[in-house]
C-alpha cells in the first residue's frame, strides 16, 4: 500500500530540488528533477529530514530504485559512512 502523499511531502520534495539547485547529485544533469528519499517515507523518524533525501533525475532516480544495493552502496559513499550510520540509527530504533 502506498503512503499518501500530503502538502509537507510536496513542501520538503520541493527544498530539496531547491536546495540542489535541480541538479542530480549523482549524475550530475540539470533540470527537472526528483526528490529521492534514503529510506522511504514510511520510516517516519526521517521522513522529511533532509540527510534523508538526494536530488536526482528521472533515469538515476528510476535506477537507484531498481537497485537497491547499488543505492545504498551509492549513498555510504557519498555521504561518508559516519552520516550514512547516523541516518540508519533512527530508522533501525523506530521499528
Amino acid at each position: 500500500m502506498a503512503i499518501k502523499r500530503d502538502a509537507a511531502d510536496k513542501w520538503f520534495s520541493d527544498v530539496v530540488r531547491l536546495k540542489n539547485e535541480s541538479v542530480c547529485e549523482h549524475c550530475g544533469k540539470h533540470g527537472r528533477q526528483e526528490c529521492a528519499h534514503i529510506y522511504g517515507r514510511a520510516a517516519k523518524s526521517v521522513r522529511w529530514s533532509l540527510d534523508n533525501a538526494v536530488c536526482l533525475c528521472h533515469y538515476c532516480h528510476r535506477t537507484f530504485t531498481a537497485n537497491p544495493l547499488d543505492f545504498s552502496r551509492w549513498c555510504m559513499e557519498y555521504l561518508g559512512p559516519v552520516s550514512y550510520t547516523h541516518l540508519t540509527l533512527p530508522t533501525i530504533c523506530s521499528v
